[in-house]
């Protein structure tokens, strides 16, 4: 009897609180006004919150990826751990607020207002920050790999750990900050301002932009590659074959024809990069940067694309079977005839994803997000998509 007591008021308390999330997310959705709200864990992925009143909400841990909060007001807001994966938070207030742990891959930033934000440990590979003010804000180890920070204000902030490699800084201001150990290498540092080092004459050279000739020799000599400056440089056909190239830069590189199956290409730049008819079998690209890229007729057969940046990536006639696709962003990509049968695309993002003619037999679209994609002459068998399992080419 006893326990039977304790577990009813487990039970109520636990009922209480779930009516209790479930009622602020309702007044957020219906007033976008839900300041000081209990918001935890919540699932808002792809909400329209723009203008939201949401200052001081305790949002930790809670889902807005791929969400619209552009002016909304988060001041003093509780987003730690917090999923903002391709979030658009431009003109937002942020002053303040606590993003510790938050993952904000390929976020919009664009002149949000952070002064005094606790960025801590946070993702924002890939992310926009253009114009951002961040004035004495906690960036300690956090990671700004790829993104683009032109003209942000970081004076006074902490950025000891903080990881800026192949992002753009031009004209970005870090009077006063603390950079012990933090990583600048590939970035572009024209104009910028960094203690002890403020951006010369020689930051802003083109010539500065492109390849290492000692990382060049070394991966055409057969070696590992770890971080390497191969920016720009002509790889046509070279045998990358399970090579250790993490973080390498290979932006705007020409890489068609090359064998890089079985590669550890985990955080690498391929941005722009020339990769047709590529082999990518089996190659980890987690965390990997691909806009832009050209994919077309590429091998990626059980390929590890996982939070990958892939918009506008040309894909048409690649070979995807059994490749993992999960939680990337793959907007605006064009996968025409291309093989996809097994692909795992879960929480990925496939708006306007061209798909026409495509092999999606058994492939899993669960939780994406497909506005406007294209589906003409598909071969749809046993594939999952948001709204159910459909069999139309079997």
């Amino acid at each position: 009897m006893r326990w039977n007591f304790i577990l009813l008021i487990c039970a109520f308390f636990t009922t209480a609180a779930e009516a209790f999330e479930r009622d602020a997310v309702t007044k957020l959705t219906t007033l976008n006004d839900c300041a000081e709200c209990d918001l935890q864990n919540a699932v808002l992925r792809g909400s329209n919150f723009i203008n939201g009143k949401l200052a001081g909400s305790r949002l930790s841990g809670a889902d807005l990826s791929e969400s619209s909060l552009r002016k909304a007001d988060l001041t003093r807001a509780n987003l730690s751990l917090a999923k903002l994966i391709g979030a658009n938070l431009s003109n937002a207030s942020l002053m303040g607020a606590n993003l510790r742990s938050a993952d904000l891959f390929l976020a919009t930033l664009k002149f949000s207002r952070l002064t005094g934000a606790n960025l801590s440990e946070a993702t924002l590979i890939g992310a926009n920050l253009v114009g951002a003010k961040m004035f004495a804000a906690n960036l300690i180890d956090a990671s700004f790999r790829g993104a683009n920070l032109e003209k942000v204000d970081l004076r006074q902030a902490n950025l000891k750990g903080t990881d800026f490699r192949g992002s753009n800084l031009r004209y970005a201001n870090l009077a006063g900050a603390k950079v012990e150990g933090a990583l600048f290498k590939g970035a572009d540092l024209c104009g910028a301002k960094i203690p002890g080092r403020s951006g010369t004459a020689t930051d802003c050279d083109p010539a500065n932009r492109i390849y290492s000739n000692s990382d060049l020799q070394r991966i055409r000599s057969g070696q590992n590659c770890n971080g390497c400056n191969l920016r720009g440089a002509d790889l046509t056909g070279a045998n990358l074959q399970n090579r250790n190239m993490r973080f390498a830069d290979f932006r705007n590189a020409i890489l068609s024809e090359a064998d890089l199956s079985g590669a550890d290409l985990t955080g690498a730049d391929l941005r722009s990069a020339d990769l047709r008819s590529a082999n990518l079998a089996k190659a980890k690209l987690k965390n990997a940067l691909l806009m832009d890229a050209n994919l077309a007729r590429a091998s990626l057969r059980g390929t590890q694309l996982i939070k990958n940046d892939l918009r506008r990536v040309d894909l048409r006639k690649a070979v995807l079977t059994g490749a993992q696709l999960t939680n990337s962003n793959l907007s605006e990509a064009n996968l025409e005839q291309s093989d996809l049968r097994n692909v795992d695309m879960t929480g990925s993002n496939l708006s306007r994803v061209n798909f026409t003619a495509a092999d999606l037999r058994g492939a899993n679209l669960n939780n994406t997000l497909m506005k406007n994609a294209r589906l003409t002459s598909a071969r749809i068998c046993n594939t999952s998509f948001p709204w159910g399992v459909e069999n139309l080419g079997c």
